[in-house]
């Protein structure tokens, strides 16, 4: 990813790990087995960059296009957990 202030890097990466650790208790509601999120987006979806001195970024955690709450973006990661867990069951 090249070179990031760490700091502000951890800090998305938290952030991003609450909505990973909410979205599958919420398709737990529909397919119990669901073990982890899925996502088809990168990290670079859900973070800003500045690149300032000494010649690094730095990164500000925001939500990916399309999304204006977490409340939102938590659902929508459900639902796709949801429909890849219910296309892994037998017929």
């Amino acid at each position: 990813m090249g070179n990031y202030d760490e700091g502000y890097l951890h800090i998305a990466e938290k952030k991003l790990e609450v909505i990973y650790n909410l979205a599958p208790e919420r398709a737990r509601k529909t397919v119990p087995e669901a073990e982890f999120v899925i996502d088809a987006r990168t990290m670079d979806d859900y973070i800003t960059k500045v690149w300032d001195y000494p010649g690094a970024w730095y990164v500000n955690f925001t939500l990916p296009a399309g999304f204006n709450s977490m409340k939102a973006l938590v659902e929508s990661l459900a639902a796709e957990t949801v429909k890849y867990y219910l296309s892994k069951r037998p017929s």
